[in-house]
């Protein structure tokens, strides 16, 4: 007997409770439960909704599920949160129901005033029901991060990020991602000349002082950027080993007696130029190398030189880089604007082998 067939298939990754998609027929739109909202616990009462089902509320909220059953109540109040995210929140429950199946929350349009906050207000509200992320927060989070890299928010929507109190709802790793979408924001925004020193000072300044205020905004700038070193220096080392393994070729006959050249497209060198291109749609060709490619953004001094030469053997050998002005000139708070330097730090290195 083939042991393969004996052993236990390998459990899958488990990634948190869904609701399951068979309840859904089973709900009932009576008998139905009152939804009220405060913002504080002295705050007067808001009617959310009069006639939620109650069978609905059951499946869909896993803290409204434990009050029921435990009090066998006939009402539910929401305190603290946001009341348009839970209204926001009751609509796509309501839509669950009638459409028979969990579907995506509607996508806001990525020029949509205030559109952060307000998908982070649906993820405060489900996360306080008690709806499975899997089922609904996931995807706004991830929605949020993709167009982060395409848009930079406003600086009351970054200050919001890091100074509301409401996130504190969230599980610790699920803040700090939500948190992190404004750092992902700023970093984008910088990477791609939205901000600059010399087209946006004002920018730059309020910047500045933001980061000043909130230490966490500016750690999060700063593992950002290491991040994103890491994998310039990551892609560069493999064009490095790429344009090596070409080379090697060079030199070298085939069975015909014939020399094989490393763009000939045969023996050991087939391929290796065509390897040796790499670009990223997501970071809109920064990362394209060249002996000059940058570890700044294309607006930065940075991209002055790199201070990263190709060197011959797969070794990156930095040239001595330039007297460079500091990235941000502008920001003397405190140091408050070193964070670029740590995507351009290889412009500072000299004399070492990478």
């Amino acid at each position: 007997m083939d042991e393969s067939f004996s052993q236990p298939p390998e459990p899958r990754e488990d990634r948190g409770p869904r609701i399951p998609p068979a309840k859904l027929s089973t709900i009932k739109p009576d008998p139905t439960i009152s939804l009220f909202f405060k913002p504080t616990k002295t705050s007067p009462l808001v009617l959310v909704d009069s006639k939620f089902s109650r069978d609905a509320a059951m499946i869909f909220c896993d803290r409204i599920r434990h009050d029921l059953m435990d009090n066998n109540s006939k009402s539910f109040t929401i305190v603290g949160g946001n009341l348009n995210g839970l209204k926001e929140v009751v609509a796509w429950i309501k839509q669950c129901v009638a459409e028979q199946s969990i579907v995506k929350f509607k996508d806001l349009e990525d020029d949509a005033p205030d559109l952060f906050t307000t998908y982070v207000n649906v993820i405060i509200s489900a996360y306080y029901l008690g709806i499975p992320p899997r089922d609904l927060s996931d995807h706004i989070l991830k929605r949020m991060s993709g167009i982060a890299r395409k848009r930079l928010m406003s600086w009351d929507e970054v200050e919001w990020f890091y100074t509301t109190p409401l996130l504190a709802v969230l599980p610790n790793d699920k803040e700090k991602a939500v948190r992190e979408v404004a750092a992902t924001s700023v970093f984008w925004a910088w990477w791609n000349g939205k901000l600059d020193e010399n087209e946006t000072p004002e920018e730059m300044m309020t910047l500045s002082v933001l980061r000043q205020e909130n230490s966490k905004l500016d750690q999060d700038l700063h593992d950002w950027c290491e991040r994103n070193e890491a994998e310039v220096r990551k892609k560069w080392e493999e064009k490095d080993k790429a344009k090596k393994s070409g080379g090697l070729a060079n030199g070298h006959h085939d069975e015909n007696g014939h020399a094989v050249g490393s763009a000939s497209g045969g023996g050991d060198g087939g391929g290796g130029d065509e390897a040796t291109t790499v670009a990223s749609p997501e970071t809109k060709n920064w990362d394209t190398f060249s002996g000059e490619g940058p570890l700044g953004p294309p607006n930065s001094v940075a991209t002055q030189d790199s201070g990263i030469g190709m060197g011959v053997g797969g070794k990156n050998i930095p040239s001595v880089p330039p007297t460079l002005p500091a990235v941000n000139e502008m920001d003397s708070i405190n140091g408050a604007g070193d964070w670029a330097e740590e995507v351009s730090e290889v412009t500072r290195l000299n004399n070492q082998q990478w």
